[in-house]
């Protein structure tokens, strides 16, 4: 619901939570006298003004939104994945993201796509072409470089852009 909120220009409609019927009908909706459930499971009783898909068509949106900020990066330095990596210098060292979300090792040449930015890490997918595997996670700022398509370019090369910790605002 944050998101939504969020993501709103003023010129929206406001986000209204499709499963918020008040606090006493969403309990009576989770706990019953005789134990049975008050719905089928599939459908759910909404508030006026929305219908069964409207959290998931915010959702649907929101996924694509998120895909028009996802940037290709490459990796050009070794990253084992350790949630300590000494070797990526003091300042990764001592920035590292504060989530229980899985780290990721990277290979030079290995491909990301980063939805996440911090001053020191990205998070990002990590897909392998050799095995077809993906792995998500966090990884050091510092291992890779982002790789931008020139629009002005006419033979679509690619161009790598050095990523320094100091050089973008981050979000």
């Amino acid at each position: 619901v944050e998101k939504a909120l969020h993501r709103r220009r003023p010129e929206d409609p406001l986000f209204i939570y499709p499963y918020d019927l008040g606090w006493k009908k969403n309990f009576c909706q989770v706990f019953s006298w005789g134990g049975a459930c008050s719905s089928d499971g599939i459908s759910w009783p909404v508030i006026d003004g929305c219908h069964q898909y409207s959290l998931t068509i915010e959702q649907k949106e929101q996924k694509g939104e998120k895909r028009q900020r996802t940037r290709a990066y490459s990796a050009v330095h070794r990253y084992s994945g350790r949630w300590f990596p000494v070797m990526h210098g003091w300042r990764t060292l001592f920035h590292i993201p504060f989530t229980d979300e899985a780290r990721i090792s990277l290979q030079p040449q290995d491909s990301i796509l980063v939805t996440r930015w911090r001053r020191y890490w990205l998070f990002g997918e990590r897909t392998s072409v050799s095995d077809g595997s993906k792995a998500r996670g966090w990884f050091p700022r510092s291992c890779v470089v982002e790789i931008s398509s020139c629009q002005d370019d006419k033979d679509d090369n690619y161009h790598h852009h050095p990523v320094s910790g100091d050089s973008k605002k981050t979000q």
